[in-house]
């Protein structure tokens, strides 16, 4: 009795915290477009400040740091996702929790240049690097941003692009060069190494493409910044793919139980990756509290 009151407490505490990572998994595709509501719509009466960045997250566990740092914060409910307006690091911003994937990320954008009217645009959160010089909880700044059909968007950043000298905003260093976006997790090191030769990226995400696409069609201002949860040589087993992947919190939960009950070891990674997403989170919210105020 007492071994299974721990694994039931282990479950919970463990993969169940690991799981806010995916929980906006299923904010998107199950809506189409037409039925979708800005913050400003499905809020109406709700009185907005005037923001000066707009941030688009795909995860819980990227939104809550910045939202823990927010002053004067409101949230607010879309379609299907969570927003905050406040202020970080004094400066006025909102930060949207979209859900991962392109489509997830093309609304959230939508939503947040619609609703709130930013001057600038981040697509922010974790992504996997694919080169050494990248290592895990690195901060990236996109330079060039590559996508599987072959489209390329490069942005106009002022920091030191040479490969091996990172840039640094008050004393917070960064490395920048190609992101790739990508429809799924790459999870092998081969399959890094395969990637990183056949587009020359630097490191992948899910999001970062389709927002700059809305950025750019807006005419707004977009960049993008990253940390980097996994590095080259880092594999992501199969039991933790198919959890990221899971559309619905019922099945997030079922499967991260019978994953535990049957593989130990998965107990452990998913301790481990909650772990690297809390060290993320709190890396990718100092820094942007150090640099929003420069956003003028």
């Amino acid at each position: 009795m007492a071994l299974h009151h721990w694994v039931t407490s282990q479950i919970r505490a463990t993969a169940g915290e690991a799981l806010r990572q995916a929980l906006s998994e299923s904010m998107r595709g199950q809506h189409p477009e037409s039925d979708w509501e800005a913050p400003g719509d499905a809020h109406r009466g709700v009185p907005e400040m005037t923001v000066r960045v707009g941030i688009v997250v795909a995860l819980a566990s990227e939104a809550d740091p910045l939202r823990k740092r927010m002053e004067e914060c409101t949230e607010l409910a879309g379609d299907g996702f969570s927003a905050y307006t406040g202020r970080i690091g004094g400066c006025p911003a909102a930060v949207i929790a979209a859900g991962p994937g392109e489509e997830s990320a093309r609304r959230a954008a939508s939503a947040l240049l619609l609703g709130h009217r930013p001057r600038y645009v981040l697509a922010a959160g974790f992504a996997g690097g694919l080169v050494p010089e990248l290592q895990r909880y690195d901060i990236f700044v996109p330079d060039v941003l590559l996508h599987p059909s072959g489209k390329r968007l490069r942005l106009d950043l002022s920091v030191d692009r040479g490969r091996d000298a990172p840039a640094s905003h008050g004393g917070r260093s960064w490395k920048t060069g190609p992101l790739l976006t990508v429809p799924r997790v790459v999870r092998e090191p081969e399959e890094k190494r395969r990637v990183a030769a056949e587009f020359g990226a630097w490191a992948v995400d899910m999001e970062t493409f389709a927002v700059a696409e809305v950025c750019r069609a807006a005419k707004v201002p977009m960049l993008a910044v990253r940390v980097i949860t996994d590095g080259h040589e880092d594999r992501l087993s199969k039991e933790v793919e198919y959890l990221l992947e899971k559309r619905h919190i019922a099945q997030q939960l079922g499967f991260a139980a019978g994953a535990v009950l049957r593989r130990w070891a998965t107990l452990k990674e998913l301790w481990r990756m909650y772990e690297h997403s809390v060290k993320a989170g709190d890396r990718l919210a100092d820094f942007l509290t150090a640099v929003l105020p420069s956003f003028s």
